[in-house]
């Protein structure tokens, strides 16, 4: 669902509870209040949760579709390459780069992603680091999430 369709829905939906808790203070709880309550918390907060929960179960369901892919950073640009085609980008294409506790994930403009490269990759964090210490040299922005 586009974002400005869920950022609507959220709106809209917390405006309904402000309602429905005034109403509870106003006139006394009533158990169908508490559901109303419940299923307004889910539009501003559940699609995160569902969206997370639907990654991890396509991904789990489709084993054949992971692919090994190969990168290999160099001075001027990143390259992939893998059985279905090869790819490679100059540094000044990359948007930036989430820095999370799982790993890496880089990204093309308007949020693209292009590739992700998880924790167990990386025996040691001089490697980690070598690649921020990379994207930062070519003014990457390096987004440090968790």
């Amino acid at each position: 669902m586009r974002g400005s369709i869920r950022a609507l829905a959220s709106v809209f939906s917390l405006f309904f509870a402000g309602l429905v808790i005034a109403a509870w203070i106003l006139g006394g709880f009533k158990p169908v209040m508490l559901a109303l309550l419940i299923f307004c918390a889910y539009f501003p907060f559940g699609w995160w949760i569902t969206d997370r929960i639907a990654v991890r179960r396509r991904h789990a369901r489709q084993p054949d579709k992971q692919i090994e892919t190969t990168v290999k950073f160099t001075n001027d640009s990143i390259s992939c390459a893998n059985v279905r085609g090869d790819a490679r980008l100059n540094w000044n294409l990359i948007f930036a780069v989430l820095d999370t506790p799982r790993g890496l994930l880089f990204l093309l403009p308007d949020n693209i992603i292009w590739f992700w490269l998880p924790q167990r990759l990386f025996q040691e964090n001089l490697l980690r680091e070598g690649i921020l210490n990379l994207a930062a040299e070519h003014s990457i922005e390096i987004r440090k999430i968790g």
